[in-house]
């Protein structure tokens, strides 16, 4: 499952800082679309047993290039900021793994919310 956060590279200089800040960075994210929940109860204490691995899924890669390619139209513009640019990158539809829709289609912040059902 996808969920966007934009953050600056600058003093990132190896894994555990790198994932310092997207989990916190992430965090800021749900909790502004009121979805702290979803990062407290599944996100958090899975924070140190995140590994990095190829993708074998085809419609994951995709979705992950189309998100890549609509960061980067709109930083290009340069009317957002980089967190406007992560929320507006949620609400894009995307193949991959997001919902139970019968088209296949969802958007991450869909599939998120879908987390709050669960509680």
């Amino acid at each position: 499952m996808l969920f966007s956060t934009v953050m600056y590279g600058k003093g990132m200089t190896n894994d555990r800082r790198f994932l310092e800040r997207a989990l916190s960075n992430l965090h800021e994210v749900l909790e502004d679309d009121g979805l702290k929940f979803v990062f407290s109860r599944f996100i958090a204490p899975a924070g140190d047993a995140v590994r990095f691995a190829k993708s074998t899924d085809r419609r994951l890669t995709g979705s992950m290039n189309e998100l890549i390619q609509s960061a980067t139209a709109l930083l290009i513009e340069g009317k957002s900021s980089l967190f406007d640019v992560g929320s507006r990158l949620n609400d894009v539809l995307l193949s991959a793994p997001t919902s139970s829709r019968s088209d296949g289609y969802g958007t991450p912040r869909d599939a998120f919310k879908s987390f709050s059902l669960l509680d």
